[in-house]
């Protein structure tokens, strides 16, 4: 009888280990997947800023607003566009100038943080030619 008692004894033992390392695993796993989060945020919205660049470059009014320089039309067009694309809490901001223009950037203050940014060529028909640089910078 006394041999039973230590056989039952030595499985909930085991029992207990397991789920000890089980408990160790996942801790360590969640952990990671946090650290994962933060590393993809970059990423994710590199992939945001060149999908409303390629939203932008589909869509003919933002197209013709573009070519007339009306920047606060685009903007509040790429503002929609971004949610659509269901994406809170992202600062938007527009440039339009001209392709050959080396800078195109936007005055921002210091403690912004990372800027992504993209930009697209627009051209009007072959009636009329005429170019426009459409740069899209978004941060959070």
């Amino acid at each position: 009888m006394l041999k039973r008692k230590e056989g039952w004894i030595l499985i909930v033992e085991s029992v207990i280990a397991i789920m000890i390392l089980f408990g160790f695993l996942f801790t360590t796993i969640a952990k990671q997947s946090e650290q994962i989060k933060v590393v993809d945020k970059g990423e994710y919205l590199y992939n945001v800023v060149n999908e409303l660049a390629f939203r932008a470059e589909k869509n003919e009014t933002i197209r013709n607003f573009a070519l007339k320089e009306k920047k606060d039309e685009v903007k509040s067009l790429l503002i929609i566009e971004l949610s659509e694309m269901n994406v809170k809490g992202i600062i938007l901001e527009s440039k339009i100038c001209n392709p050959d223009d080396e800078f195109c950037d936007i005055p921002v203050s210091e403690d912004v943080g990372d800027i992504y940014s993209s930009e697209i060529i627009i051209a009007t028909n072959s009636t009329s030619y005429e170019t426009k640089k459409l740069k899209i910078f978004i941060w959070e």
